[in-house]
């Protein structure tokens, strides 16, 4: 990243963050409903002077006994 020229740093590359109120960011393999997004959007909103809003992170299609007891806690933490 280079601090001279911001058009070649990863935000710099997509436009600049500064002329927006709010940024929701998901990586590649997220997967995230309308619903939630909304969720998001609407407590960014009410809650303006907040940093960083997070949801919890759910594994989805586990194949490992490993991977399928952190889903299950998941499910069982969030009650869903």
């Amino acid at each position: 990243m280079s601090l001279e020229n911001p058009a070649t740093s990863k935000t710099g590359s997509s436009g600049s963050a500064a002329g927006y109120d709010h940024m929701i960011i998901l990586d590649a393999d997220s997967l995230m409903t309308a619903d939630t997004i909304v969720r998001l959007a609407s407590a960014m909103e009410s809650f303006p002077t907040v940093a960083l809003i997070q949801t919890l992170p759910i594994v989805v299609n586990a194949k490992t006994l490993f991977a399928r007891l952190q889903q299950f806690s998941g499910r069982f933490y969030t009650g869903r």
